[in-house]
């Protein structure tokens, strides 16, 4: 009779420690609005940690797309600055090419010339980002969405903004009409340059945000698909944990009753 009563609460033991941990894990997946855990659904959540580590991924690229585009309008910003330097040394040309000026009239608009082509310089060797030198012309920027930015070099002198005299790059000279004349259209042409370099970089760009678009919606559908993964269904868990309390409250009764009278118990479940 004694092993017999020793089997017996084992067995109530047993089935005891089951509710319970059927309870807790019922209470932990209403309290975490997640059905996933290593012990109840491991492939499951395997599934959810692949979801999440292509969703950090795809946010890095946006991060990585984001700070691009801030390059891009970095450079863009710059070269807007010289373009309109540019067509203001073209204005100044137009007027030294009328000969109703004298001489001290075009050496009053050769000096601000000379000054505009040195801002030029100074704003091309100065815009950086992120210490990176624009328009250095060895920029080349490898994003991880297949995307290379190229930014050429930029010089009053590449923009054919000086001419050479006696192994010296000097601005362009505009003292008669013959000169400012070819001077006008040397502007024209370093216009057309800027305006081409900047199309090339609105064309980046607009690649970049449709990455960026793309990205996004990829995140959203694998967030949506992590969540329904995860998603618990709350009247099945509160059905279980109702039903696993009132075993739980049933089990604890008749161990301790056991425990306490093992032969009313025995003789009361011999007859169920």
């Amino acid at each position: 009779m004694i092993i017999r009563n020793n089997i017996s609460l084992i067995n109530i033991s047993d089935n005891l420690k089951k509710t319970t941990d059927r309870l807790e894990k019922s209470k932990y997946k209403i309290a975490s609005k997640s059905k996933v855990s290593i012990s109840d659904d491991a492939v499951g959540l395997a599934i959810s940690e692949k979801l999440n580590t292509q969703i950090r991924a795809l946010n890095q690229t946006n991060t990585n797309a984001q700070n691009t585009i801030s390059l891009i309008q970095t450079a863009e910003g710059a070269l807007n600055g010289i373009s309109n330097i540019i067509s203001t040394m073209r204005d100044l040309a137009v007027q030294a090419s009328n000969d109703s000026n004298t001489y001290i009239d075009r050496k009053s608009i050769q000096d601000e010339i000379n000054n505009l082509t040195e801002e030029i310089d100074r704003i091309a060797k100065k815009s950086e980002y992120n210490t990176l030198a624009l328009f250095s012309g060895t920029l080349h920027v490898n994003t991880d969405v297949g995307i290379d930015v190229e930014l050429g070099e930029i010089s009053a002198k590449n923009l054919g903004l000086t001419s050479n005299v006696n192994s010296k790059e000097l601005p362009l000279n505009i003292s008669n009409h013959s000169n400012a004349s070819n001077a006008i259209k040397s502007y024209d042409n370093a216009v057309m340059t800027i305006a081409s370099e900047r199309s090339k970089l609105g064309a980046f760009q607009n690649r970049l945000h449709h990455s960026i678009n793309f990205a996004d919606k990829a995140t959203e559908n694998l967030v949506d698909g992590g969540e329904k993964l995860k998603e618990v269904d709350f009247t099945k868990e509160i059905i279980n944990t109702y039903k696993d309390n009132i075993i739980k409250e049933f089990s604890q009764s008749i161990y301790v009753q056991t425990k306490n009278n093992p032969e009313s118990i025995l003789n009361l479940l011999s007859k169920l």
